[in-house]
């Protein structure tokens, strides 16, 4: 690693800490970072910079920065190249959860996916090539050294984005208490159409039991959800970025896994902080599973817009009302709420009109009952893509423009969105 001049700085509000067993690269980061060469490298003593409190720090193991945990100082820890690996990520996690005051840039030799996958599950705040040089170190250290700096005296680690510091997409979620009602076919169509519109989406299958938006988009489910949980409230957007698949033009995507997570999955608490902590990457929209899970009722009362999906026949109706009853959302009353009848049109199906009445919704939404649907679904494209002209493809788009930019609250955000007044009887959006 090349040599950095480093000029005079006043003492920052937190400390660098260098780990690294390599006698060389330990030299190396150190003199990138500025560090006294008086420092102590094996048994961790502080170099004695301007301030009221101890100052940087480089050492050869864990040990070494544990003991420099001890005084309960905002560190920001360099984690050199020797400690990456299986057992240096397990202790490093043992760390961050333990000293809420750690923050760790890990220094990798190379990056790939999995590597990058285990230093966010061990708590790293990012993740920077050593090929990168000094400027991608510094750089890295100073953004998070300045956030942990920001979360305040406790320091406790939070899932991004704080409140008011990054801008945060819509949580959309999109539910069908039945299957086969074209829930997920919904859920791909918006978030990819929402993608197009230039305010970048981020697609969530919540469905960890066997969802099919990966089948839906063409894409092998490399990582899911079960891949953040747990790591969603140490890393930041970017990194966070790294994981999800990235389809098409701006649409992110988290699969489902491969396989079902039994009994020890995810809670609902988790899912939750997953889709808050996309939200800084664009709209995020997530494929609730069928039922009425304990998932579902927490994202669907975390979120900011629920759409609704069913069909125009008896039993599609009939699940949908109970689902809205066991989910305890008085739809008829809850601005959040709107109805997406598909395949409207299919001969014998109920009249649209008769399924409002039935659910006490007014303005559904009707995508109609279209063979470029399927010739999308079998090729792995979503139809607003592969056929933006088709009636499906047209009525799916016009639901993402409603979800595109934000809207105002209340009537005004009613009106600006084209949609009915509740309980106005008028035809929506």
């Amino acid at each position: 690693m090349a040599l950095l001049p480093v000029s005079d700085v006043v003492d920052p509000p937190f400390r660098v800490v260098v780990v690294e067993a390599d006698a060389r690269r330990r030299e190396d980061l150190r003199a990138c970072l500025g560090i006294d060469g008086n420092a102590d490298r094996t048994v961790g003593v502080p170099v004695g910079v301007p301030g009221d409190g101890p100052g940087d720090v480089v050492v050869d193991s864990m040990a070494g920065l544990e003991r420099a945990l001890g005084d309960g100082r905002a560190t920001v820890a360099v984690v050199g190249p020797g400690h990456v690996s299986a057992f240096g990520f397990e202790q490093l996690h043992r760390l961050v959860v333990v000293h809420p005051n750690l923050a760790p840039v890990v220094v990798a030799p190379d990056l790939s996916t999995d590597l990058l996958q285990q230093a966010v599950r061990a708590g790293a705040r990012d993740v920077v090539a050593a090929a990168a040089g000094p400027h991608a170190l510094l750089d890295a250290v100073d953004r998070v050294g300045a956030d942990l700096v920001a979360r305040g005296p406790d320091r406790r680690q939070r899932p991004w984005p704080e409140p008011g510091t990054l801008r945060r997409g819509r949580l959309i979620v999109v539910h069908g208490p039945k299957g086969g009602v074209g829930t997920t076919t919904v859920a791909v169509n918006l978030a990819s159409a929402l993608a197009a519109s230039g305010s970048g989406a981020v697609l969530v299958d919540a469905d960890l039991a066997g969802g099919d938006v990966a089948l839906l988009l063409g894409v092998t489910p490399e990582r899911s959800a079960l891949d953040l949980v747990g790591s969603v409230h140490y890393a930041e957007p970017d990194l966070l970025r790294s994981l999800l698949v990235p389809v098409g033009e701006r649409l992110l995507v988290l699969p489902a896994p491969l396989e079902p997570p039994g009994p020890d999955g995810p809670t609902a608490e988790e899912m939750v902080a997953v889709a808050t902590a996309l939200r800084p990457l664009g709209n995020v929209v997530v494929d609730l599973p069928a039922g009425n899970d304990e998932v579902s009722r927490a994202l669907v009362e975390e979120a900011d817009a629920i759409v609704l999906v069913t069909t125009l026949d008896v039993p599609g109706v009939k699940h949908l009302h109970r689902g809205l009853q066991r989910l305890g959302l008085p739809a008829e009353r809850d601005p959040r709420c709107h109805l997406v009848v598909n395949r409207a049109g299919a001969r014998g199906g109920l009249a649209v009109r008769e399924v409002e009445r039935v659910l006490d919704l007014r303005g559904a939404h009707s995508v109609p009952d279209d063979p470029a649907v399927t010739r999308a679904v079998n090729a792995g494209v979503p139809v607003v893509r592969s056929a933006p002209r088709a009636p499906a493809g047209r009525a799916l788009a016009r639901l993402a423009a409603a979800y595109a930019e934000p809207r105002p609250r209340g009537r005004r955000r009613r009106r600006a969105a084209g949609m009915p007044e509740p309980g106005s009887g008028r035809p929506g959006w």
